[in-house]
């Protein structure tokens, strides 16, 4: 079975949800993301204004905002999601786990060739 992203559509109530975990540990003055509908959505954006955290959003205004972030996704994509089928969300989470360590073993080979 093909893991797709079509198959696990975004609930924004459950994005909600995770904000509001997220938040109850701790309340960053930035909140910074891209701009997906779940972080441009009016329930997301008054709820973060409500709490007073300013909102950051890539390509708004202040597209190196979440640079390394979006270069991570990038490369993860191209060089492991693309390439691989995956037969749950844990095997994908597994495979965003050890991507990090791939690239630095990666870098390695690089700098000492």
């Amino acid at each position: 079975m093909r893991v797709s992203l079509k198959n696990f559509p975004i609930k924004l109530a459950k994005n909600k949800e995770a904000l509001k975990r997220g938040l109850s540990d701790a309340q960053p003055e930035i909140m910074n993301s891209d701009q997906g509908c779940q972080f441009t959505s009016d329930d997301w954006i008054s709820y973060l204004q409500e709490r007073g955290i300013k909102i950051s959003m890539t390509g708004k205004g202040r597209c190196h905002d979440n640079i390394y972030i979006e270069r991570f996704w990038r490369s993860f994509k191209g060089e492991e999601f693309y390439l691989n089928d995956y037969d749950s969300i844990k095997a994908l989470q597994k495979a965003v786990s050890a991507y990090p360590e791939f690239c630095i073993k990666k870098a390695k080979v690089i700098v000492s060739a």
